[in-house]
């Protein structure tokens, strides 16, 4: 894990193409996908020692967004397989049908 953090720290020092590609197996999936940028770039500086002009904000911005749509595709895709073996269920009226239902369509009566 150690050398994770260290191959991560170079790549972001280093203004590659890919540079954010390791950050997503160091730092939380709850940062990741629900967290706010800034605080996703304060982990990164406190837990990688970077100095916070070392991480460009647009950029990192930029490639969270690309980040959490795919990760919302990827979830998608999984809840599509559940609805293929989805079954309805169905009303089945007891012995005695003559129970009428009422919807209540307002809770204010209008005078």
């Amino acid at each position: 894990m150690e050398t994770l953090y260290i191959q991560a720290r170079e790549a972001l020092l280093q203004s590659a193409y890919g540079r954010f590609d390791i950050v997503s197996d160091i730092i939380p999936q709850e940062l990741l996908l629900n967290g706010k940028p800034r605080r996703v770039k304060e982990w990164l500086v406190k837990y990688l020692n970077l100095d916070e002009s070392t991480i460009n904000a647009n950029t990192l911005r930029s490639w969270l967004h690309r980040y959490r749509k795919s990760a919302f595709k990827i979830s998608q895709s999984a809840e599509k397989d559940c609805w293929q073996t989805f079954e309805p269920s169905v009303f089945k009226p007891e012995q005695n049908a003559d129970k009428i239902l009422i919807k209540k369509v307002n809770s204010h009566e209008i005078h």
